[in-house]
């Protein structure tokens, strides 16, 4: 996109443009390096504290607006500018929040970008250049799917998800649609074949469901055996584990996780929190735990196990319903402060429930013996014994006392 513009210009001149062009790329590159680092997390950090959707969404419109047109004042496209934006806040700590909030947008932004596509073609165009479509549509799918099959297996996938993914893209994406557009505004295409073009674009993502169909068939005639297993789409072992929360018990948590080289992925609302603990180099993101648009984009569907340590505990309880509804099969386990939190928690359905006075009334209770002079053995006897009797013999000792 860069070099588009250049494409129009004479033999000569583009030549001598040349190293412009490059400097001009150079340049594009620090920008986005600087702008990540120093732009897009100090621009959203005040917003995301305020804690309204609206205003955050917004925010980020605005910054992806920012960068379009200010690629326009320096003479390049603004859909390089949206575009460049985008890469920016997908590397932010706001990815996953920016996703769920731009949701409802996607559907009617799309739908309106397809119908311009479809509006700008000429019909008749098409029909004088049929045979010419359907054979150019052909070899692109064909192409196109052999060599990402081609490439997955080279990557070491197995056949069956080399096929899979060959198909599923085989066709071209929309980002054809602005290049050949941009393409067609320096003169570079006529408009016979800017038409021509997207006519082959439109047909090859039309049969993407057919080829998605067509490449299960193939692949389920395939299987691959690995370490005497069928090889699955989903390798459990390398799901991470989900913490919502990360203040102190959260980060306890990731520590240990990390410890013994365990998968994980957090997020927190609070973005001092999340800035701390990305310092500190945790895999932490910001978003609201409780909606579920924010839970399918940081992919707690596949998720090991959902680890709730947030501190509010109606929160925690949104969080648990949310989760437990869209993934009955993700196991869940959970902060409680109490016991009759334990109970709310249990009756959710969840997994494995820890009421934190519990652990601090064990250690207190072991530092008061062994400062009131009792001896090693013994509170260490009682204390390992109410441990292993686990949290029901607890329960039935806290309840005789008056």
């Amino acid at each position: 996109m860069v070099l588009l513009p250049l494409l129009a210009l004479s033999e000569f001149a583009v030549s001598t443009s040349m190293g412009l062009a490059v400097l001009q790329a150079v340049g594009i590159m620090v920008l986005v390096v600087l702008a990540g680092r120093y732009a897009i997390g100090p621009a959203l950090h005040p917003i995301a504290r305020m804690g309204n959707s609206d205003t955050f969404v917004a925010m980020a419109l605005l910054l992806v607006l920012g960068f379009a047109w200010v690629m326009n004042q320096i003479g390049l496209s603004m859909a390089l500018g949206a575009f460049m934006a985008g890469v920016l806040l997908a590397e932010s700590e706001y990815r996953h929040q920016i996703e769920a909030d731009i949701l409802p947008f996607r559907g009617l932004l799309l739908d309106l970008f397809f119908m311009s596509v479809g509006m700008s073609l000429d019909p008749l165009s098409i029909t004088e250049n049929v045979s010419l479509i359907v054979i150019a549509t052909v070899a692109l799918l064909v192409i196109k799917a052999s060599l990402v099959i081609g490439i997955s297996m080279a990557m070491g996938a197995p056949l069956p998800v080399a096929i899979r993914s060959g198909f599923l893209l085989s066709q071209a994406g929309e980002f054809g649609f602005v290049l050949f557009s941009l393409a067609a505004g320096e003169e570079l295409l006529e408009p016979g074949l800017l038409d021509t073009l997207i006519a082959i674009i439109v047909i090859s993502m039309a049969v993407t469901p057919a080829m998605v169909w067509a490449g299960n068939k193939i692949a389920g005639k395939f299987k691959t055996v690995v370490s005497g297993e069928v090889y699955g789409p989903i390798a459990s072992e390398n799901n991470p584990v989900l913490i919502a929360g990360f203040g102190r018990v959260g980060e306890t948590v990731a520590n240990m996780l990390e410890a013994v080289n365990v998968p994980y992925i957090a997020i927190d609302a609070d973005t001092d929190c999340v800035a701390r603990a990305r310092r500190h180099g945790h895999h932490v993101f910001f978003g609201w735990a409780g909606r579920p648009d924010v839970l399918r984009s940081v992919g707690a569907e596949h998720a090991r196990l959902i680890v709730v340590t947030l501190d509010d505990p109606d929160t925690a309880e949104g969080m648990v319903r949310t989760a437990r509804r869209l993934y009955p099969n993700v196991p869940i386990h959970v902060r409680a402060r109490d016991w009759e939190g334990a109970d709310n928690f249990a009756a959710l359905g969840v997994d494995h429930t820890m009421p934190e006075t519990f652990e601090a009334s064990l250690r207190l209770g072991a530092a008061a013996l062994e400062a009131a002079g009792v001896d090693e053995e013994d509170w260490r006897a009682l204390f390992d014994d109410l441990s292993a009797e686990n949290y029901a013999k607890m329960r039935r000792f806290n309840q005789v006392k008056p």
